[in-house]
C-alpha cells in the first residue's frame, strides 16, 4: 500500500497548510486505504508549520508529494 499526498501552490502560506491536502491511497482493501489516507494526513498536519522552506525558492516547492509506505519501520 502507498499514500500519496501532494499540495498545490494554494496550499502553503508562511509555512502553515492552507485547506486540504489531496491523498490518494493505493493497495490493500478500502478500509486499509481509509487508515492509511489518515494517518497520512495526520503525520503532515502534525509536522507543519514548514518553516524551513525558503521562499525564495517557493517555485521548487509549491507542489508537493509525499509518500508513505506503512511497512517501513522508519519513525
Amino acid at each position: 500500500m502507498l499514500a500519496d499526498l501532494s499540495h498545490d501552490n494554494q496550499s502553503f502560506a508562511a509555512g502553515a497548510i492552507v485547506g486540504s491536502p489531496e491523498v490518494e491511497a493505493t493497495g490493500g482493501n478500502e478500509a486499509a486505504r481509509k487508515n492509511l489516507s489518515a494517518a497520512a494526513l495526520r503525520a503532515v498536519l502534525r509536522a507543519s508549520q514548514f518553516t524551513m522552506l525558503p521562499k525564495e525558492k517557493y517555485e521548487s516547492w509549491k507542489e508537493v508529494v509525499l509518500h508513505f509506505e506503512p511497512s517501513d519501520p522508519t519513525p
